[in-house]
C-alpha cells in the first residue's frame, strides 16, 4: 500500500496512538505532555481526529478499552471543506464503527475529540452552523441507538 501526504500522517498518528499508549507528545512551544486517560472500567474510548492539509482532508480514529487495549482503528481521506466539518466527518464514521462491531448496544462510549468547537455544537444545537445541519442529523440518529455516549476533549 502506497501511503501519502495526509493519509500517510494519519496513519503514523493511528500507529504510534495504538503501540505505545503512554506515548506523549511534547509540544515545542510550551513543552506540555499530552497523555491518553482511559475510559472507565466497562466503557470504550475512541479517539479521533479529523484534519485538512491544503487541499486534502483525512480522519483517523483508535478505539480503546479501560487497560488502552486497541479493539480497531482506521485513517482514510474523506471530503471536508472545513477543520470543524472533517472533525464532525470522522465522529460519524467513529460512531458507524462503532455500531457496526455490535458493540453499541452491550458498551458505554467515550468519543474524544480535541475540536471544543466541534463537542459544543454537538452537545447545545444552538451553536450548530446551518450548513451542516444534514451532517448533525445522521450523528444525532446514530448516537440514539448507542446504549451510552460521552463527549470529551483530548486536554
Amino acid at each position: 500500500m502506497n501511503l501519502t501526504g495526509l493519509h500517510k500522517s494519519l496513519w503514523l498518528i493511528s500507529i504510534s496512538t495504538s503501540c505505545w499508549p503512554g506515548y506523549s507528545l511534547r509540544s515545542i512551544v510550551n513543552k506540555n505532555v499530552i497523555m491518553w486517560k482511559p475510559p472507565p472500567p466497562g466503557w470504550m474510548k475512541f479517539s479521533v481526529v479529523g484534519v485538512i492539509m491544503e487541499d486534502e482532508a483525512g480522519s483517523g480514529g483508535v478505539l480503546r478499552d479501560n487497560k488502552g487495549v486497541v479493539y480497531a482503528m482506521f485513517s482514510r481521506p474523506i471530503e471536508a471543506t472545513g477543520s470543524g466539518k472533517a472533525e464532525l466527518r470522522a465522529i460519524k464514521i467513529v460512531v458507524e464503527m462503532f455500531m457496526s462491531m455490535g458493540w453499541h448496544e452491550k458498551v458505554h462510549l467515550v468519543i474524544e475529540s480535541s475540536s471544543s468547537v466541534v463537542l459544543e455544537w454537538l452537545l447545545d444545537r444552538s451553536y450548530r452552523p446551518w450548513m451542516l445541519r444534514n451532517l448533525f442529523i445522521g450523528i444525532d440518529c446514530d448516537i440514539n441507538l448507542l446504549l451510552h455516549a460521552q463527549f470529551a476533549i483530548i486536554q
